[in-house]
């Protein structure tokens, strides 16, 4: 729960009732009691999803306390009477809003822009086959070649772009049309009535019993704020086998930054052959006798070297994260957990033992139990991390694999089909393989130098180097050791991609390597085996590099959905 709810409502509460304590002891009883509670319908109300997410972290960016009058009336209109809730969304106010923001968003939005890309990519493929695309640039690599339908090679930057456009304008709809309805403390408790306000926070029981799903914004702040252990404990009691969904800020705003690596490096990948076709005219082999083809390859290595070297830092960064994570878990006491106001923390603290048999010990050591908190760090494996957000990172690849395709839909039907494999192996084995074990080797590096520290270091080791300083001990050999990982992974992955590549110049012109089709698809398919194997061990089996720490935490499961 928000801390400006509870400070807002504590000068009331502490004014309006002789002892809280005990009259939060009735209240606990009658939770735990009851399944069926609900708030009063004067303040039941939730926000859509396109209404809370309309504006860039509108909804979490100050607390209300901080806002004026007509500010707070704007926010609490956006929200609606309901009879129930589908997500209540548990956050501290001391979190980054841009990161909520952007972690509700891609929860939300799902695979929708990835197929709303494959989409418009493969109907581009078929316009552009059929009929021609607006600025196609179409050029040769051997003009005087008898046969010189094999030797074309069209640039359609348009499909790549159509690619791009319709994953945004997907995402975009996504978030408008959505009638998921939200519980979030600023918008849907009404800020400028103090009577409303306080029917509200103390029915936060209420709307937790009607709430179908609950969704924690984790950061390093959460477990330290007793609103948002009240909140989980409550609902935990209430509803043991409703999901529990824990989102990890600070991975969700990386993956955005990786994603944006990502779809710079595709559009210069697609956007720099093309100027140079359109530069050098109709003949390629002027273009092949040219610099043109090392300073690609350069350029190639450190678009490949940029992604690595983020991917690396997030691997880092998830190291750390799983060891606060850890750290916060196993030393968790909710008697410990801030609370500005002392009368809503004795409140509060009353409720939480009444709810759970055993008092405020039972709910400490259910939280410090194995089986929760193998749960709650398992959101921050590598594999789930992949698995969770393949579609939004890859969706880029996707406009780039359609440009490709393009480029090659006129050659012969057997390159068409090596590309084709080609294409097909590194969108779903060698990308989400390479991203893995990227992620795997940024977090070696911390384990192997030993570096326990406080996550929220993060932001300033992306930092560090233009502002030049050193905050963290052996920072030389850490940000050494990131680069050495993220040169050495560019490197092999550009080896990778010269071997695709090279399957599909053998299809192009086999009988001048001495091949014939099914030599060409047998190599083509061989060279692609290792992407395809390394995915299956590492994403499908979890025989991902320290695994074997993670197998030790391993006990019997227990209800609580988590994603990254």
């Amino acid at each position: 729960m928000a801390t400006s709810v509870a400070v807002a409502g504590s000068s009331s509460a502490s004014d309006s009732k002789p002892s809280g304590v005990a009259q939060a002891s009735v209240i606990s009883q009658y939770i735990a009691a009851s399944a069926e509670l609900h708030p009063p319908r004067s303040v039941r109300r939730g926000v859509r999803v396109s209404n809370a997410l309309a504006r860039w972290r509108c909804a979490f960016d100050t607390t209300p306390d901080k806002l004026s009058e007509e500010e707070r009336a704007k926010l609490h209109a956006r929200s609606m009477t309901v009879e129930d809730v589908d997500a209540f969304v548990s956050h501290s106010w001391a979190s980054s809003g841009r990161r909520k923001w952007i972690a509700l968003s891609l929860e939300e939005t799902g695979a929708v822009p990835m197929a709303a890309a494959v989409a418009t990519s493969i109907a581009a493929i078929l316009i552009q086959r059929t009929w021609g695309l607006p600025g196609d640039i179409w050029t040769t690599w051997a003009p005087d070649d008898d046969d010189e339908h094999y030797s074309r090679l069209v640039f359609s930057p348009l499909a790549f772009l159509s690619g791009l456009l319709a994953t945004f304008i997907a995402g975009a709809l996504c978030l408008g049309v959505c009638k998921r309805v939200y519980f979030i403390d600023g918008m849907c408790i009404d800020q400028c009535d103090s009577e409303k306000k306080l029917l509200g926070i103390r029915s936060i029981g209420g709307f937790l019993s009607i709430s179908s799903q609950f969704v924690a914004l984790w950061d390093e702040q959460y477990f330290t704020r007793l609103w948002c252990v009240y909140e989980l404990a409550v609902y935990r009691a209430l509803n043991p086998r409703r999901p529990v969904l824990f989102l990890p800020l600070r991975f969700r705003a990386s993956v955005t930054v990786g994603y944006l690596m990502v779809l710079l490096s595709a559009t210069g990948v697609a956007v720099w052959p093309s100027s140079c076709a359109l530069f050098y005219g109709d003949d390629l082999s002027a273009l092949a006798s040219s610099p043109y083809p090392y300073v690609t390859l350069f350029a190639f290595w450190v678009a490949i070297f940029a992604c690595s070297l983020m991917t690396v830092v997030l691997g880092a960064n998830l190291e750390l994260q799983r060891s606060l994570l850890q750290r916060q878990l196993e030393s968790f006491d909710a008697s410990q957990a801030g609370c500005s106001s002392q009368a809503d923390r004795a409140e509060i603290l009353a409720a939480i033992a009444g709810i759970y048999e055993g008092g405020l010990d039972a709910f400490t050591e259910m939280v410090r139990s194995s089986e929760f908190k193998r749960q709650v760090i398992e959101l921050l494996s590598t594999r789930r991390l992949v698995c969770g957000h393949f579609t939004f990172l890859m969706s880029p690849m996707v406009s780039l694999m359609a440009f490709v395709i393009c480029m090659f839909g006129h050659q012969s039907a057997l390159t068409q089909i090596i590309t084709l494999i080609a294409l097909v192996a590194w969108l779903v084995a060698g990308f989400p393989f390479l991203s893995a074990l990227l992620l795997e080797r940024g977090s070696g590096v911390v384990r192997s130098l030993g570096i326990t520290s406080n996550s929220t270091r993060f932001p300033r080791l992306l930092s560090k180097a233009s502002a030049g300083r050193r905050t963290l001990e052996g920072d030389l050999d850490h940000d050494l050791g990131l680069a050495w990982a993220a040169c050495r992974s560019a490197s092999e992955a550009i080896l990778c991609m010269l071997v695709s590549i090279a399957t599909i110049v053998f299809a192009m012109d086999p009988g001048w390597f001495g091949l014939n089709a099914v030599a060409c698809v047998l190599i083509a398919l061989c060279s692609h085996l290792p992407l395809v194997a390394g995915a299956f061990c590492m994403l499908v089996r979890g025989a991902a590099p320290g695994r074997a720490e993670r197998r030790s935490r391993e006990t019997q499961p227990v209800s609580i959905l988590t994603r990254v």
